[in-house]
């Protein structure tokens, strides 16, 4: 696995698990800011397939 690609599992991971205490803890502003955070993560991800119309 390419170390561009690590590192990007690594902060996905990483913001899967903010995510989820941010969502615990009831924290209204944390939570958004990572739900942001994971949307942009994952349109950083390459598409083995182009999305369905």
């Amino acid at each position: 696995m390419p170390a561009a690609t690590m590192q990007l599992s690594d902060q996905i991971t990483t913001t899967l698990a903010r995510l989820r205490a941010a969502r615990e803890a009831g924290d209204p502003t944390d939570l958004a800011l990572t739900e942001r955070r994971l949307d942009w993560l994952l349109s950083r991800v390459p598409r083995k397939y182009p999305p369905a119309d």
